[in-house]
């Protein structure tokens, strides 16, 4: 086999490889955004009152002990 030959059957292995990795990262992101979908299908209705109210909880519990050791 000449070395042009043995070059040019590298490169098309090569290129059949990166072909099959795109098309198994396509069936991938395909699969992901399939999931996320029934997620979002299944995730009950926001209440953004709820959400509010959960985050100033949250707010309020991680500021009240610096505030505890700003009075001390």
């Amino acid at each position: 086999m000449s070395r042009f030959t043995h070059e040019r059957a590298r490169l098309v292995e090569i290129a059949r490889q990166r072909r099959a990795e795109q098309a198994r990262l396509a069936k991938l992101e395909e699969q992901r955004v399939e999931y996320l979908d029934r997620k979002l299908a299944q995730a009950e209705p926001r209440n953004p009152i709820s959400e509010e109210a959960s985050a100033f909880h949250a707010f309020i519990e991680w500021a009240r002990p610096r505030l505890k050791k700003m009075d001390a």
